[in-house]
């Protein structure tokens, strides 16, 4: 759903890929792997990161939308968040996240005059 939601304008693209929706899952994630620390859950949260910076990575490599290529970008950095909980390196999620959330408002904003 992530790369088709980006025929919003600009501005809705931005705060959509900044924090709000995109962060959500990681960080409730996050919150769940404290609770629930079976190793099963977290190998199963280590590979379903890894497949996901994979195929997402891979996908980014044929498109031609702009747009599209920076949505398939988060999407992989989710994964690869996605992959540090799962390795139980939560404050690198947490670090990584964060900096993805300005690098992408940025580069979103720059998207809106190309």
């Amino acid at each position: 759903w992530l790369p088709k939601a980006m025929a919003a304008p600009t501005p809705v693209s931005c705060l959509v890929h900044s924090s709000t929706l995109v962060t959500a899952g990681v960080m409730l994630m996050d919150c769940y792997v404290y609770v629930s620390l079976s190793s099963d859950v977290l190998s199963f949260i280590f590979y379903f990161g890894f497949f996901t910076m994979l195929f997402s990575g891979f996908c980014a490599l044929v498109e031609q939308d702009a747009k599209k290529i920076v949505a398939l970008s988060t999407m992989s950095q989710i994964g690869f968040s996605f992959l540090a909980i799962g390795s139980g390196f939560h404050y690198l999620s947490y670090v990584h996240m964060i900096g993805h959330s300005f690098f992408k408002s940025l580069l979103f904003m720059q998207m809106g005059y190309l």
